[in-house]
């Protein structure tokens, strides 16, 4: 049975920590991330002990650090011990081969589900695309960029080794409804792929950098990036949707992606068409040489065949193809609001029930009822009379500058009332213009160009509702609160001017009761 999406983080939290099929991952990579950090002698022997009672990752390591790249680089001869290769090396360029090694190592010998095969082989694709890119553009540290891209879709990949069923629930949404990844992931487990990603590898410890190129761009034509992590992040992601490509298929399909590809990128390195086609072939053969040590059952997932014909697709590319290549633009991800709104009739003697209403509200006042009495009162009137879903009165919290919820009937309301809060920012949104301007306003239709850009994208998250009223809530010209009133449809509020008008009155008679218990 599923779990439910809200624990989805808990989920691969606990499944990380008690799965044999993760053996250490979670607890050495946390080690291993937080101690290579510190540059004490100490932290030498954490790491040698922690990493690398594992034997197999151990000896990796060690051959990994004895190639002629590192040795030559330090001049230190052969290393053959944990312990000297970080002194040798040091504790940056070990944690990221140690953490490559222990993500790597723990999922390629696993007899599992073809989608994490190929989420294993993509994420090493696309770590030695990335590191080759940079070496080609100038950009140091190219094993730490390596490290960066492969954990790019942790997120995606830990729910496809440990929350399988949810896996394929998210693969077949987004078949069927023709969604994004994001959008589809949010729904079936309450977060995102890139979130859960990136909330694991802050868990784990992961440097702000590492978290920052985790996120996805969202710019259909990517911005040339300015500063050093710009660059990286932008490297990054340029090596996951490349290895994506690569991994097509059908080779057919791989040329118009790559133009689109290339179009969405083609302000962003200063590399020609062909150089990029050349990393494309250096990181194929560096995949190679990685899956001859995998599991025949993984290495068969994908042929150097078919990624060196997808590349020559690239190759082939017409550049006025590149050029007419229209990117589709990313839709902002649609979010499902907290709460749903049910539909309530406005009563046929509702003239009736506010008149009424305000008589009794008056007498209230004169015969010195509390303020939390008379406040009940009002919104329960407009409620009962108007046929609202909800009716809401939030107040101004000084600590902080914000109007928060304090007081409601309708829908989920006790849940919304804690969530009901904005700053008072003097924006442009229609809760802020309300209350600065003084005015009352009735928003028929949240999604009406003319207004769309005014509804705030907390309103948006928290209600489904795509009506509402508002009506300022102003003592000697200072903004002390607002009252808010909805229904679910776009045009459900038809108020007549006489009601409207009796609804602001009972508005003045709150404000009535605003004085007199601050006179008390």
């Amino acid at each position: 049975m599923a779990e439910k999406k809200e624990d989805a983080i808990n989920v691969l939290k606990r499944r990380l920590q008690e799965s044999n099929d993760f053996p250490a991952l979670s607890r050495a990579v946390t080690m291993v991330s937080q101690k290579a950090s510190k540059h004490e002698v100490t932290s030498i022997h954490d790491i040698t002990g922690e990493i690398l009672d594992d034997i197999s990752i151990t000896n990796k390591l060690l051959k990994k650090v004895n190639t002629f790249a590192y040795a030559s680089a330090h001049g230190a001869g052969k290393i053959d011990t944990i312990s000297r290769a970080v002194f040798v090396v040091g504790f940056e360029k070990i944690k990221n081969i140690a953490l490559s090694l222990l993500l790597f190592e723990s999922l390629k010998d696993k007899d599992s589900a073809m989608r994490l095969k190929e989420e294993i082989i993509g994420s090493y694709l696309s770590g030695s695309i990335a590191r080759e890119m940079a070496d080609a553009g100038g950009i140091r540290n190219t094993e730490e960029i390596f490290i960066y891209a492969i954990f790019h879709n942790l997120g995606r990949l830990l729910v496809t080794f440990l929350m399988p069923y949810e896996a394929q629930k998210v693969k077949s949404m987004i078949a069927k409804k023709k969604i994004s990844e994001q959008e589809a992931s949010r729904t079936v487990l309450g977060k995102s792929y890139d979130d859960i990603g990136i909330i694991i590898a802050d868990d784990w410890s992961f440097s702000k950098e590492m978290l920052q190129t985790m996120k996805p761009i969202k710019e259909k034509i990517v911005p040339a990036p300015r500063f050093t992590i710009e660059k990286k992040h932008t490297l990054v992601c340029f090596a996951n949707e490349m290895s994506k490509i690569m991994m097509l298929p059908d080779a057919g399909n791989a040329q118009e992606q790559f133009a689109l590809f290339m179009r969405r990128y083609k302000d962003c390195f200063d590399i020609p068409r062909d150089r990029i086609a050349q990393v494309a072939d250096i990181s194929i053969k560096d995949l190679s040489e990685y899956m001859s040590g995998l599991d025949p059952k993984i290495a068969s997932v994908i042929s150097v065949e078919k990624l060196t014909a997808n590349v020559e697709q690239l190759r082939e590319l017409d550049e006025n193809a590149i050029r007419k290549a229209v990117v589709k633009k990313q839709e902002p991800e649609k979010v499902k609001p907290m709460y749903s709104s049910e539909p309530r009739e406005m009563p046929q003697n509702a003239v009736t029930l506010l008149n009424k209403g305000i008589a009794d509200i008056s007498k209230y006042i004169s015969d010195g009822r509390s303020f939390n009495d008379i406040l009940n009162a009002i919104i329960q009137v407009m409620y009962n009379s108007m046929g609202f879903s909800r009716v809401i009165f939030g107040v101004k919290n000084t600590s902080d500058f914000s109007v928060v919820g304090r007081f409601g009937l309708g829908n989920n309301i006790k849940e919304i009332i804690p969530d009901f809060k904005f700053k008072l920012s003097g924006g442009g949104d229609v809760f802020n213009l309300v209350l600065s301007k003084r005015t009352d306003v009735i928003i028929q239709d949240i999604n009406d160009p003319n207004v769309r850009s005014r509804i705030p994208d907390w309103y948006r998250k928290l209600f489904d509702a795509e009506t509402f009223m508002l009506l300022h809530v102003t003592v000697d010209d200072k903004p002390i609160g607002i009252i808010y009133a909805d229904k679910p449809q776009a045009g459900d509020i038809k108020i007549p001017q006489a009601l409207f008008t009796s609804l602001k009155i009972l508005r003045d008679h709150l404000l009535m009761a605003i004085k007199k218990s601050h006179h008390n």
